[in-house]
């Protein structure tokens, strides 16, 4: 039913507007994807500082307490993995470890964080990593820059004003404690609550946070992105999960934080799953701390300017990426690795090594155009890479690599059966030029790429919604008219799942009738053209169409139900569902959903364990018992 098994991506998937940056080193040596917040998009409610006993406790009544003075130290573990999105291989895989000392100070009307890691980095994979001759390598240089010092500088309130350190380290270590600063926000509840709401903001965007205090922990689930700036990345949180463990006077013992995203991120980065972990527990070991001292310190300590950062750090990680290699070098790799990948014989390590060279093809292809004419080469040979090729011109998303995209399209060298993969990747470009839009357009007849040059038109509208309004307008306005005029089965089914593609809220009130057509097929594409559209109208309406007597129609239903934010309207069909639907496979999606909006909507655990003891299936049973099990 989803559209995007036919190849065009879909941004906008409502119920994860996909998430965070990796709160971790994984997004931080990833930043051409999404860079860092500028000052004044900062977290909402960091930790506070308080004094300690016997000190004056500066102003503020915080969900976590950093005594004042007090040099505490702490073992952190900080792990975050990346690989290609359903590829294989790994981009990304670092680990940092060892002692992470605290100290709070009051500093220049504000509250900061005097942070000093005294550990090692076990881990360290980022792209190509080989150092040019002479030269000190990444992994050396971002070991060093970890162990200096850094401030991490709070406004009263507890938000993030910035962070202060060493002009002399990699950029990556400035972003790395960028995201630790972040993953450390803990909002202030309310005098004796023990569960609250708190709309919070990240290097991302803002989204809601559910905090419940259990005794001594704090735990904080992460809801969905509000909203996703930028060049129409989409982020998924999978998994955003914090526990903070506090003493009888709330200062910290522990703190773990697990987030896993999907991310389909913007050239030059392919989309990519992540996993990063972070784990903070307390020694023991505490000192007395020369505040003056520390004061001082920190004042002389460059403010981090996370912009300029963002863009130094962009040029490093090309660097490493490229590790001085070449177009044919990069080549011939990826056609070593297919080659042994086609007979079984490819090693993990070989696999990773793929990853990281289709990343440094990608980056080749973005910074420098000269490069493109031996890669349209290659697939105009029918080189046993061609899709990789095609691939990373998407990922560059450059107006070279797009043109080089329709340029493929149009030879007549290009083997036939590579036009649909080269429109598929046109499709997927987060940053469409009119020129590509114009060669969508003019595909959408052709009988053997026509549908996945609409999918892809609707992609574009969503693309295109932030940066050039009008144009995606345009796109809207003239797939709305193309539904109206439809008079086939597939034509309707394929304009509506584009409209899916767009997820924009002025196409709903020409979707709505096609709730009610004859056809259960494209009363099914009706629910799928609205999955992503958010507001209680398009909630509405999925829940009446649940009344449908198809049952492909309600599978279709649910299916886009469960990618929506869960309200309370929503999660009420969701239990009936999961009780009283009589088809298994319809009433599998609505226990696996149930299952996964648990952990934000504990309500659903009577339904959960409801199927757990009486469905008909053990495999229901044994999904909702698992589902119950995660949530203990």
């Amino acid at each position: 039913m989803h559209n995007h098994q036919l190849g065009a991506p879909r941004p906008g998937r409502s119920a994860g507007r996909w998430a965070a940056i990796v709160v971790g080193l994984g997004l931080a040596a990833a930043v051409a994807v999404v860079g860092v917040r500028s000052k004044g998009r900062t977290p909402a409610a960091l930790p506070s500082v308080s004094g300690a006993k016997g000190d004056s406790a500066l102003p503020v009544e915080a969900a976590v307490v950093w005594p004042l003075g007090s040099d505490r130290e702490y073992r952190i573990t900080y792990e975050s993995r990346v690989a290609p999105m359903g590829g294989p291989g790994t981009l990304i895989d670092l680990a940092v470890r060892g002692p992470l000392h605290i100290v709070p100070l009051s500093f220049q009307d504000k509250h900061a964080l005097y942070v000093h890691f005294d550990g090692d980095v076990s881990k360290f994979v980022v792209g190509q990593t080989a150092p040019a001759a002479g030269t000190q390598s990444p992994e050396e240089a971002f070991k060093q820059g970890m162990r200096a010092p850094f401030v991490a500088v709070y406004e009263p309130d507890g938000k993030l004003n910035g962070i202060r350190g060493s002009t002399d380290v990699p950029s990556l270590v400035h972003q790395l404690w960028w995201f630790f600063a972040a993953s450390l926000q803990a909002s202030n509840p309310s005098p004796g609550a023990t569960e609250w709401t708190s709309d919070e903001r990240d290097s991302i965007a803002q989204y809601t946070a559910v905090y419940r205090l259990n005794g001594s922990d704090l735990e904080r689930q992460k809801r969905d992105y509000a909203s996703t700036p930028g060049r129409a990345s989409a982020y998924r949180i999978v998994r955003g999960t914090a526990k903070f463990q506090l003493d009888s006077s709330r200062e910290l013992v522990s703190f773990l934080e697990e987030d896993d995203l999907k991310i389909d991120g913007v050239a030059p980065m392919p989309s990519f799953d992540s996993h990063t972990r972070i784990e903070l527990r307390k020694t023991g070991t505490e000192r007395r701390a020369n505040l003056d001292d520390l004061a001082a310190k920190a004042a002389a300590l460059a403010v981090i300017d996370p912009k300029a950062k963002s863009r130094e750090a962009q040029r490093e990680i090309d660097q490493a990426r490229m590790a001085g290699l070449k177009m044919p070098d990069v080549l011939a790799s990826l056609s070593t690795f297919r080659e042994r990948e086609a007979k079984g014989t490819l090693s993990k390590e070989e696999s990773n090594a793929d990853g990281r060279a289709f990343v440094a093809l990608t980056t080749m292809l973005r910074t420098n155009p000269a490069e493109i004419v031996n890669a349209k080469a290659h697939v105009e040979a029918g080189g046993p890479i061609s899709d990789k090729i095609v691939a990373a011109l998407r990922d560059a998303g450059t107006p070279d690599a797009q043109r080089a995209l329709g340029e493929l399209l149009d030879s007549p060298k290009t083997p036939r059966d590579q036009r649909l993969g080269i429109v598929r990747a046109i499709s997927g470009v987060k940053t469409p030029t009119q020129e590509s839009v114009k060669l969508l357009l003019s595909l959408e007849k052709d009988p053997n790429v026509g549908n996945q040059a609409r999918f892809g038109l609707g992609s574009q509208a969503s693309y295109l919604e932030k940066s050039d309004p009008n144009a995606s307008k345009d796109i809207l306005d003239h797939l709305m008219e193309e539904l109206r005029s439809a008079t086939t089965e597939n034509d309707k089914c394929t304009l509506l799942k584009s409209l899916g593609n767009a997820g924009a809220a002025a196409s709903v009130s020409t979707i709505e009738p096609f709730f009610r057509q004859p056809s259960a097929m494209v009363r099914a594409c009706a629910a799928q053209a609205v999955r992503s559209i958010p507001g209680g109208e398009v909630d509405a309406m999925l829940v009446q169409a649940l009344g449908d007597t198809v049952e492909d129609v309600r599978w279709s239903v649910l299916d886009a139900i469960s990618e929506r934010v869960p309200n309370d309207l929503l999660v009420k069909a969701v239990s009936q569902e999961a009780i009283a639907e009589t088809a298994q496979r319809v009433r599998n999606i609505a226990v696996q959903t149930a299952g996964r909006w648990l952990s934000t909507r504990p309500d659903l655990a009577a339904v959960l364990a409801t199927v757990a003891e009486k469905d008909q299936s053990e495999d229901l049973r044994r999904i909702a018992r698992n589902a119950l099990a995660r949530k203990k």
